[in-house]
Order: C-alpha cells, then sequence, then structure tokens
C-alpha cells in the first residue's frame, strides 16, 4: 500500500525528534527493513524527504522504530565498539565480509536487522564487549574447569551467596553465551544503600511542586555489573574479565569457588604471555651482552614479526579499509626506549627513555653508548622495553604488555597490537 501523502500523517512527535539527527540512508534502510508489515515495498533514498521518512517513521512504523531506539540506546549504554562486534559477525555469524564495512552502532544495528540477528543482541554486545578487553584483561588459569551442571551450579551459587552467608550485597548472576568450551556471564552486584536527598512531593507522586517543596531523603540500593568470560583451552582456562576486579574480589572468589571448585582462585591466575614479547626482549637482552646493537635486534626481530601480522590481517574475514587500517599501524610498531624501576645496580629508583631512538640518538652525543651501557648493567627484573604503536608507548616484560601514560590506546592499535603479539 503506498504512501502518497506522508505530510498529512499524524505522528509521535517525540520519536519525530529522536530521529531529527539521523542521516537519510539510515532512515530509508530502517524503512526497508519493515516495510513489508505495512504492504509497502522498498524505496530508494529519492521517494521521500528525510523529514517526510521521519513521519513515516513515527506513524506508520511507530512502534517498529521505537524498538529500533530503544535497541540503539542498548547498544550505546553498554559502549559497544563496532570494530569487535563486527569481528563477531565475520567469525561467528558469517556474515558477507562487504557488508561489515559498518562506521557507527545506527550501520551496526541496521545490519543485525537486514541480517535477521537482532534477537542475537545480548550475545553481539556480550561477545564484543569480551573481546575488546581480552588482551588487557584476560588471565590464565592453569587448569581446565568443568561446564557440566552448570546451571545447578549457578543456582547453589545464589542461594549460597543470597541466604546462606548472609550477604549484606545481593548478587544475580545471568549466562549470556554459552558453548562446550565458552561461557560469559553477566553479573549484578548490590553497591550498598545511598541517601541522596529529594523533593518529598516526588516520593508523593505529585505532579506538580508545591510553592516551598520539603526536602527528605530517600534510601536506594545501586546495582554495579560485571562481565566475565571463561573459555577451556588445552589443560588451561582463559578468564576476561571486562572491568577491574576491585570492588568484586570476594564476590568472584565465592562464584568460581561454588561454580567451577575452585579456591582461591586470584591466587592462582596468571598473566596472559606473549611468544613475540618475550622473543623481542629476550635478542635486545642478549645483544648488550655479546657487545651488538640492541636496536637493530630489535628492528630485526619486529620487522619479522610485522610482515607476519599483516599476513594474519590479510588472512581475516574483515573489512578491506579496516584490515588496510589495521597493516598500517602494523608497520608503525618500532622500539623507543627503557623503563627500570627500583634498580640498586644502577643507583635508581625509576629510570623512563621514551622516544623515536635513532633521531633522539642522532641529536644528544653519548647518549646512545650511555643507553646501551644502563640496559647492560641493569637488573634483568627490574626493566622492561618500550615500544610505539602509532606514536602511543607499550611496555613489554617477561612476555607480556601493558599501554603506557593516560587513557586507553584507540581500539584499532589495541586489536593491531594483539595481532602483532600473538604468535599463534
Amino acid at each position: 500500500m503506498a504512501i502518497t501523502k506522508p505530510d498529512e500523517l499524524e505522528y509521535d512527535e517525540d520519536i519525530y525528534r529522536e530521529l531529527s539527527p539521523r542521516r537519510k540512508e539510515i532512515l530509508v534502510r530502517l524503512f526497508n527493513c519493515h516495510c513489508t508489515e505495512i504492504e509497502c515495498r522498498p524505496i530508494g533514498k529519492g521517494a521521500f524527504s528525510t523529514d517526510q521518512l521521519r513521519k513515516i517513521l513515527a506513524s506508520r512504523l511507530l512502534d517498529q522504530t521505537r524498538r529500533f531506539l530503544d535497541h540503539y540506546q542498548t547498544l550505546a549504554d553498554e559502549n559497544v565498539r563496532t570494530d569487535p562486534a563486527v569481528e563477531y559477525l565475520a567469525q561467528l555469524q558469517d556474515v558477507e565480509t562487504d557488508k561489515l564495512n559498518v562506521s557507527s552502532r545506527y550501520e551496526l544495528l541496521l545490519l543485525l536487522y537486514e541480517e535477521g540477528l537482532v534477537d542475537e543482541l545480548e550475545v553481539l554486545i556480550a561477545r564484543s564487549r569480551i573481546r575488546e578487553y581480552a588482551a588487557i584483561r584476560g588471565r590464565i588459569l592453569p587448569c581446565e574447569i568443568d561446564f557440566e551442571a552448570l546451571d545447578e551450579r549457578l543456582d547453589s551459587f545464589h542461594e549460597k551467596w543470597n541466604h546462606d552467608l548472609d550477604q549484606s550485597t545481593p548478587i544475580r548472576v545471568e549466562t549470556e553465551f554459552r558453548t562446550e568450551s565458552v561461557s560469559t556471564f553477566k553479573l549484578y552486584l548490590e553497591t550498598g544503600p545511598k541517601h541522596p536527598e529529594v523533593f518529598q512531593f516526588r516520593r508523593d507522586d505529585q505532579s506538580e511542586p508545591p510553592t516551598i517543596p520539603e526536602v527528605t531523603t530517600i534510601e536506594i540500593h545501586q546495582v554495579k555489573t560485571q562481565r566475565l568470560q571463561v573459555e577451556r583451552r588445552d589443560s588451561e582456562t582463559e578468564v576476561i574479565l571486562t572491568k577491574p576486579e576491585s570492588g568484586w574480589h570476594t564476590a568472584l572468589t565465592q562464584f568460581f569457588a561454588t561454580v567451577f571448585g575452585v579456591e582461591d582462585v586470584f591466587s592462582k591466575l596468571e598473566a596472559r604471555t606473549s611468544e613475540v614479547a618475550a622473543e623481542v626482549e629476550e635478542e635486545m637482552v642478549e645483544a648488550v651482552k655479546l657487545g651488538n646493537d640492541p636496536l637493530a635486534a630489535a628492528a630485526s626481530c619486529i620487522e619479522a614479526r610485522s610482515e607476519e601480522a599483516i599476513e594474519d590481517i590479510e588472512k581475516m574475514d574483515l573489512p578491506l579499509e579496516t584490515r588496510d587500517d589495521l597493516k598500517d599501524r602494523v608497520q608503525t610498531i618500532e622500539i623507543s626506549g627503557s623503563n627500570i624501576t627500583d634498580d640498586q645496580s644502577i643507583s635508581t629508583s625509576r629510570f623512563q627513555l621514551v622516544a623515536t631512538l635513532e633521531n633522539l640518538f642522532g641529536t644528544v652525543d653519548g647518549l646512545e653508548e650511555g643507553f646501551r651501557d644502563l640496559i647492560r648493567k641493569a637488573d634483568s627484573e627490574k626493566q622492561a622495553f618500550v615500544l610505539t604503536i602509532s606514536n602511543r608507548s607499550v611496555e613489554f616484560k617477561d612476555g607480556t604488555w601493558q599501554s603506557l601514560g593516560q587513557g586507553r590506546l584507540p581500539s584499532r592499535d589495541q586489536r593491531a597490537l594483539e595481532i602483532f603479539f600473538d604468535s599463534a
């Protein structure tokens, strides 16, 4: 049934306003996702003006548009980034690569609608959030845990925490995703009572304030959230948290003890290590011991691994633009300094040199030899090396790596580093 007079439609003004910043292309795609529900055919960009599309969506497709906007708000509230979500769709949902070139959450959500995957939204959120934090918060439990009768053990945990242990902070754990080897959980934990001040008329459900409103307090019990993924691998288990463990230590300790039979889990977790990071570190230390150039040794090792990483990226089911961008970022990786802390062998509590070393050594007489001498004399257990990616510093030591400085690495730099340091 054709829509001949869109300007005469009665529409929901709130939804109409909410659609106002959206590009015409987004509105056309949203209409086409639902057009058959009102007996219309898919349209092109020239069928209606942007304003007419807003009116149609806010009237003839009101419920569908409201649901779409609610789904978008969920993505925004969960701070879902498009890159890890796209990787999930490419690897686990077999979405064609040429459809994955999305640059916003609106485009991501429309892709889910168009591919009939919107019912997988909660799984996508969980998997993409875990993917984003895998490198920086992933740790290894040196044993393989059991997933048998998981629902029953979750019930036992809820019973024990919320009743038997007399906890003042109730907890809820939901299973968001599960396979034979991977389980992802979302945890809700109460943070304790707070007593903000409010106007009394709000408590009395009055819409109009009095001339001089009274002030009172209310008691609220806020809930915080955490995501956890456990993945069984050969004789070990990877554990990933999406937020720091601070404030979660007691709950997670009891969770692992009751659900997986792992007592005092945080004392058993080990840092994820990278063979690539360890190799670069060893090459530099060995070069100094032999009187060779540590920078040349590191550069050679980094160049070889960069070539392998670029080949790995080329094989990934990602849009061409994303693959090219990741390859460009990998090619910016270079050794850039050293970070030494609390080393009595060189009488220093901290020494840090982070720069484009070749340029720096060429401008300061004696600095290069001093740097080599420092590496040679420093206690290897007190020393870390620093590389840069896109001019952002990353420290690596004992096969582990982490960003230096304020703020997080951009997500594409983070992903490029994951690929670079992954020797698998």
